[in-house]
């Protein structure tokens, strides 16, 4: 069996005059340029774990090893024979809490407003490799968005979250490939709510569908409509409606994006006390109540920043990479480990 000796630079020859001291290892050679001595021990040594413990044990007393292999012979058993110098340097330096305390949240995350651009419905050039970091240390990130359900299963896959998001205000739970794993909503409903506004002399040619395809609600155009003089035209119990900068959107009754958050819990499953969410819009109000924290981001309205646990001023993802960070305290160390700058950078030239 062969053991090959790397050594630290000038540290070679004491090395190798220690190793001479063990009667059952024979040196083969010393390479002074790689700082490494092959050696030959007896098979007998390596092939069990005990006598791997004892290799192990001295060696480590000879200063000046950086590392020892041995060939051939699994990579499992190679790996126990490191210096335990060398190990004790690579560990990070002991914390308040164990890795069995290290506690797993998860992030709900409303898109538009929250992890898109400034002033574009594009989504953070940021948001995958910070998703990806937070994924890898055990973390849930899921999609809680007014967008239709196709578009939410296309972030799922494109952003990498994990492969459930809520999609229409909570009225579907997409998964990966247009998969739908709930349907909340009741798309027939909402739909004869919509031709009932049409069918109203007043709003006959001023209702405007917004064009993307919806699974299991419906959406107008908000124009100079009122969303008070709305329902009281509506007059059912079987729906609701919420406004929101352009659009207003009507859902089936008992339907958001809190519900929805239960739902979730239930599959998969997620204690409520760490459930963290963010948002800045009144769709979001909902979303916060079923969250033990929640984060009004950006521009929210004073109604939505009352209804959060914690207001934010930053602006869009910058807010995300905040809580994460806070809530995350290896965020930062594996954020400088993956070199995101350059990531970054090799992202937008593509």
């Amino acid at each position: 069996m062969i053991i090959r000796i790397i050594t630290k630079k000038n540290a070679i020859d004491n090395v190798a005059n220690q190793i001479k001291k063990i009667k059952v290892a024979k040196i083969i050679s010393i390479n002074r340029q790689e700082n490494t001595i092959p050696i030959s021990y007896p098979d007998a040594y390596v092939n069990e774990t005990k006598k791997l413990k004892r290799i192990q044990r001295i060696f480590s007393k000879i200063r000046g090893i950086v590392k020892i292999q041995i060939f051939p012979i699994k990579t499992e058993i190679t790996q126990k024979l490191s210096v335990k110098k060398k190990e004790k340097k690579k560990q990070p330096k002991p914390t308040r809490k164990s890795k069995e305390n290290h506690k797993i949240y998860s992030f709900f995350l409303d898109i538009d407003k929250t992890i898109t651009e400034e002033s574009s419905s594009l989504v953070d050039t940021r948001a995958r490799f910070m998703f990806k970091i937070m994924r890898e240390l055990g973390h849930n990130i899921f999609l809680a968005s007014g967008r239709s359900g196709d578009r939410v299963s296309k972030l799922i896959k494109d952003l990498e979250t994990t492969e459930a998001g809520i999609g229409e205000n909570g009225s579907v739970i997409m998964g990966l490939d247009n998969a739908v794993l709930n349907r909340l909503g009741d798309k027939r409903v909402c739909d004869a709510v919509v031709e009932k506004l049409r069918n109203i002399k007043k709003y006959e040619k001023k209702i405007r569908v917004e064009p993307s395809l919806k699974l299991a609600e419906a959406v107008i155009f908000k124009d100079n409509h009122h969303i008070d003089q709305l329902e009281k035209c509506i007059n059912s119990k079987r729906v609701h409606l919420t406004a929101t900068e352009n659009y207003i959107h009507i859902d089936s009754a008992r339907v958001d994006k809190g519900e929805a958050v239960e739902k979730l819990r239930e599959r998969y499953p997620i204690p409520r006390n760490r459930v963290i969410s963010m948002g800045d819009s009144d769709l979001d109000i909902p979303l916060f109540k079923a969250s033990k924290i929640s984060v009004a981001v950006g521009d929210a309205s004073e109604e939505v920043r009352a209804a959060a646990k914690f207001k934010e001023r930053l602006r869009l993802f910058d807010a995300v990479i905040k809580y994460f960070s806070r809530y995350e305290r290896r965020f930062k160390e594996e954020l400088k480990a993956e070199r995101f700058d350059e990531i970054l950078v090799q992202e937008k030239a593509t």
